[in-house]
């Protein structure tokens, strides 16, 4: 989802959900269908901040040794994304429901919350979008202070400006 805030501020907040499939070749295509999406939203959108939420049904605390983790950790390091969940978020102790953006600097916080209704815990995060700056440009123009106005005025007397006069537009 593309979210347009006020004053020009954009974010796009990804959900994910990856069923738990255990084969390596279940693995390898989710992640393929999740890098296309991702690639297209990198191509189209290339500096608007990003947050992907979901459950991938790869636990985080586990070491590289878990083709899942280090799918997932392989996919963290090819997009330059990070991820901010460190807290367990499933009853069984593992992370599974992560958070990851491109830009650490815009998330001002990341929170696992109890649920009473899911053996998944919820998972908060407050952004702060920066606000877009203008560009900055520059006009350069010749200072007329010491014109000699009547050798201006002269000059623009002996200009042929039937051209201008003849043109269909002012460009």
């Amino acid at each position: 989802a593309r979210l347009g805030l006020e004053r020009g501020r954009q974010l796009i907040v990804g959900y994910l959900y990856r069923p738990p499939r255990y084969t390596v070749g279940a693995l390898q295509d989710d992640f393929s269908d999740i890098e296309a999406q991702l690639q297209h939203l990198l191509v189209n959108f290339p500096n608007t901040p990003l947050v992907i939420c979901g459950d991938l049904n790869c636990d985080w605390l586990k070491d590289n040794s878990d083709p899942a983790r280090r799918r997932l950790a392989e996919f963290l390091h090819d997009h330059s994304l990070e991820q901010l969940v460190r807290k367990s978020t499933f009853s069984s102790g593992s992370v599974l429901d992560l958070c990851m953006v491109k830009s650490r600097d815009i998330v001002q916080n990341v929170c696992v919350l109890n649920c009473d209704i899911s053996p998944h815990k919820l998972v908060s995060v407050c952004v702060d979008i920066p606000r877009p700056r203008a560009k900055h440009f520059v006009v350069y123009s010749r200072s007329l202070k010491r014109i000699d106005s009547a050798a201006f005025i002269h000059d623009l007397n002996l200009t042929d400006w039937s051209d201008v006069f003849t043109a269909e537009s002012v460009s």
